[in-house]
């Protein structure tokens, strides 16, 4: 009744992102809707649940996507992201500086279980 999850559901990248990587944290998040169960009265609700993160390499902007799979007690369901990476306005608080010319090469995400943002050093 408190909309609560029992255990996060395990997830697993099938396609990694080809210009970023992924991690999962666990936050605090809004049900938009229900996939798996009957617990309707819990939308809207916000609950402890997990969230994926996605960073893009230094300096791309472009389009990105990846695949995963979130394993519930039931049922694998399968999701596809698909993802427009925009480049910050110059002088923005976050942004690059302009001194940075080429970004150095990132070893590519393979495919498994999602790392924890703890775990994958951004």
């Amino acid at each position: 009744m408190d909309c609560g999850a029992i255990a996060h559901p395990a997830l697993y990248l099938n396609e990694p992102p080809q210009h970023g990587r992924v991690c999962a944290r666990i936050e605090s998040i809004k049900i938009h809707s229900m996939y798996v169960g009957t617990e309707s009265q819990c939308i809207g609700r916000v609950v402890r649940g997990v969230q994926l993160i996605y960073r893009p390499d230094t300096g791309y902007t472009g389009g990105d996507g990846l695949r995963y799979a979130a394993q519930y007690p039931s049922v694998l369901r399968a999701i596809s992201v698909e993802l427009s990476v925009t480049a910050y306005p110059p002088a923005a608080p976050s942004a690059a500086p302009s001194s940075m010319t080429t970004p150095i090469p990132q070893p590519r995400q393979s495919s498994g279980p999602v790392p924890a943002c703890e775990e994958l050093i951004f």
